[in-house]
């Protein structure tokens, strides 16, 4: 193009687990922490798919494959997220139900596919969600007058944190690319 010689943009595919006090954006006009501190030396562009709000931790993908992005954000897609709540007290029956059939928060019809004690922790509790509206479990637990005390996403479909440290990045593997596509509807 123009008399330079012009190839395929690489398509990269990573995992972090994403610190607290750390954005899921590209630029920080304050001069905080940002997911791409964590990508030294690597000149694409990269994006997370989804976000971890600044208090939350946990698995985040991160890409510069837009179609994958988008597919795995999409609600029309239904990939499942799970997260790792502890609460300030535990959940009673009835608002667990709640969080089941829907709560309203700020316009909207926020529910949970699945909230499940942790065993032998009273105030823990493992919450699926397929929509990834922003900030959805802390709006829920909100309504629900009880407080978040840490947020960790563990899985998105699939793929699951392990045993990554917090803080650290791993490339994912073509076997696990492969499956995100299958359960985001593109194969």
């Amino acid at each position: 193009m123009d008399g330079r010689e012009v190839f395929p943009e690489q398509k990269l595919y990573f995992m972090l687990n994403k610190p607290g006090e750390v954005l899921c954006t590209c630029q920080d006009t304050h001069g905080r922490r940002t997911f791409l501190d964590f990508f030294p030396g690597i000149t694409e562009r990269l994006y997370p798919v989804g976000r971890l709000d600044q208090d939350s931790e946990g698995l985040l993908i991160v890409t510069n494959d837009g179609a994958l992005a988008l597919r795995l954000t999409h609600p029309r897609h239904e990939v499942a997220k799970i997260y790792h709540v502890r609460l300030n007290y535990p959940l009673p029956e009835t608002a667990r139900r709640r969080m089941l059939s829907g709560i309203e928060s700020e316009g909207e019809t926020l529910h949970a596919e699945e909230v499940i004690p942790v065993p032998a922790r009273p105030s823990e509790y493992r919450i699926t969600l397929r929509e990834g509206r922003k900030r959805q479990v802390r709006r829920m637990v909100r309504e629900l007058k009880l407080r978040v005390l840490s947020l960790q996403r563990i899985s998105v479909g699939s793929l699951t944190l392990g045993t990554l440290p917090v803080g650290k990045v791993r490339a994912l593997s073509r076997a696990e690319i492969e499956t995100l596509f299958r359960e985001a509807g593109e194969g």
